[in-house]
């Protein structure tokens, strides 16, 4: 027991708590060379603790890394720059969408590839929301919007495919997905224990109808 002024409760004690936030966000700089792709670079900027309202008040608000960070939201920037692959993409998602148990994502994007037969670029963006069923279980839902373009394929070859030809120019295409997880690790990234189980319906329409059903598991 701890001592104490007469009349008050001998066994509390005041403490003082201070708490440090750890790293959340990074800058990356770098660049590659490989005979397939050529020289590329890449400047990304990942925030896993990112506030899309949190502007900066001022210049130290920046310069101390204050400024749109706090809100448990992800937000990523990655540009990779090339002569024969390009990509760039930013992405943001909301785990509990309007202080919700609804998640929200997003995405835009656009990648360049030159092939040796042809050249294509997609150009698109993303949208889910997604429900937490129980502690366990999730469900989602979400559309893909992307315009394909095919260009520069090699003249007066007549080992083309018709199919090739067929889509050469742009081509739209939008994919709904309706997924169902169950995830019972101990942990998202570093897991010791537990199962996933996913079953993903895919429903493509546009230029080209199709349907495809996939499904994931494992086990530790």
């Amino acid at each position: 027991p701890m001592g104490g002024v007469v009349g008050f409760p001998t066994n509390y004690a005041d403490l003082d708590v201070y708490v440090a936030e750890t790293q959340t966000g990074r800058i990356n700089f770098g660049g590659a060379y490989n005979s397939e792709n050529g020289i590329v670079g890449q400047f990304t900027i990942d925030e896993r603790n990112f506030d899309i309202w949190g502007f900066p008040k001022n210049f130290r608000d920046i310069w101390n890394g204050n400024a749109w960070r706090g809100a448990g939201q992800t937000f990523r920037l990655e540009l990779v720059p090339g002569r024969q692959v390009q990509r760039y993409l930013v992405s943001f998602s909301e785990p509990y969408l309007f202080n919700t148990g609804i998640s929200f994502s997003s995405s835009a994007y656009l990648f360049d590839r030159r092939y040796f037969d042809w050249s294509e670029q997609r150009l698109g963006g993303r949208l889910a929301l997604g429900y937490r069923l129980t502690q366990d279980l999730s469900v989602s839902a979400g559309i893909r919007m992307e315009n394909v373009k095919l260009y520069d394929l090699r003249q007066g070859d007549p080992s083309t495919p018709y199919e090739l030809e067929r889509s050469k120019g742009d081509n739209d295409l939008f994919m709904a997905h309706f997924g169902l997880i169950r995830d019972t690790r101990d942990h998202p990234y570093m897991a010791t224990e537990g199962t996933f189980f996913s079953m993903t319906f895919n429903q493509g329409f546009g230029k080209y109808d199709f349907s495809k059903l996939l499904f994931g598991f494992f086990y530790l």
